[in-house]
C-alpha cells in the first residue's frame, strides 16, 4: 500500500474495533477517493451497522415496554419511517442512504416482525407441508431474482432491497417444512458452509481486495 492508502487501512481498523466503519466511509466517497474494491476493510461496514441496531434497538424495546407501549406497532411505525428515509434520500444522497444506519434499520426491523409473529402467533407457522413448499418456492424465486435483477445501476437500498428482503422472509416463514429448507439448507454441506460462513465473510473482501491492489485490475 502507499502512505496514504496505509493509513486509510489503520483509520479503517480502527474504527471498525468500536463499530462506527460506516461513519467513516461516508467521508470518503468524493471523486478523490480511492475505489471502493482498494479498501480491504470496506466489508465492515455492514458489522457496524449491524452491532449499532443490536445496542440501541433493545433499548428502544425496553422504553417502549416500561411505558406499556404496543411492541409490534413500535416496530411497524419504525419500520416505515425508515424505509420513507431511504425511499425519500437514496437518489439525492446516495452515499449517505447506504451507510447511515436509519436508512437500514427498515431491513433488520422486518426481522423483528418476524420474530413478534413467532414468539405470538406461532400458530401462523404451522402451515401444512403443501403450503409451506409453495411459500419456500416463492421465496427462493425472489432470492434469485435480487440476484439478477438487482446491480450497480440501480439505487440501493431504496425499493430493490424489497426483493431479496421478502425472499428471505417468505423462506423463514416457511420453516423446515419447507423443500427449500430441506433441500439447500438442511443438508449437511450448506450446514457446514452455515458454520463457517461469518469467518469466511470477514476473509473475502480483503483477499478480493488485495488482489485488486497487487494486479491493478479486478482479478481473475
Amino acid at each position: 500500500l502507499y502512505d496514504d492508502e496505509f493509513r486509510q487501512l489503520g483509520k479503517h481498523l480502527a474504527s471498525s474495533s468500536i463499530f462506527i466503519t460506516n461513519f467513516i466511509l461516508v467521508d470518503e466517497s468524493g471523486y478523490f477517493d480511492n475505489l471502493a474494491e482498494t479498501k480491504p476493510m470496506l466489508h465492515l461496514w455492514s458489522l457496524a451497522v449491524e452491532e449499532q441496531f443490536y445496542i440501541f434497538w433493545p433499548l428502544i424495546l425496553w422504553v417502549a415496554w416500561k411505558r406499556s407501549s404496543n411492541l409490534l406497532l413500535v416496530t411497524i411505525i419504525l419500520t416505515a419511517a425508515s424505509f420513507t428515509v431511504n425511499i425519500a434520500f437514496v437518489s439525492s444522497f446516495p452515499t449517505q442512504t447506504f451507510f447511515y444506519p436509519f436508512s437500514r434499520l427498515w431491513e433488520l426491523l422486518v426481522g423483528s416482525i418476524l420474530a413478534w409473529f413467532y414468539l405470538y402467533h406461532n400458530s401462523l407457522f404451522a402451515t401444512s407441508e403443501k403450503h409451506a413448499n409453495v411459500i419456500s418456492t416463492f421465496g427462493l424465486v425472489f432470492l434469485i431474482g435480487g440476484v439478477f435483477f438487482i446491480s450497480e445501476e440501480f439505487d440501493f437500498p431504496s425499493y430493490n432491497a424489497v426483493i431479496p428482503i421478502i425472499g428471505a422472509v417468505l423462506v423463514i416463514f416457511a420453516g423446515s417444512k419447507g423443500f427449500v429448507s430441506k433441500l439447500f439448507l438442511m443438508n449437511p454441506i450448506a450446514i457446514w458452509f452455515g458454520l463457517i460462513s461469518y469467518p469466511l465473510y470477514l476473509w473475502h473482501w480483503p483477499i478480493f481486495s488485495f488482489l485488486e491492489i497487487l494486479e491493478g485490475a479486478t482479478p481473475h
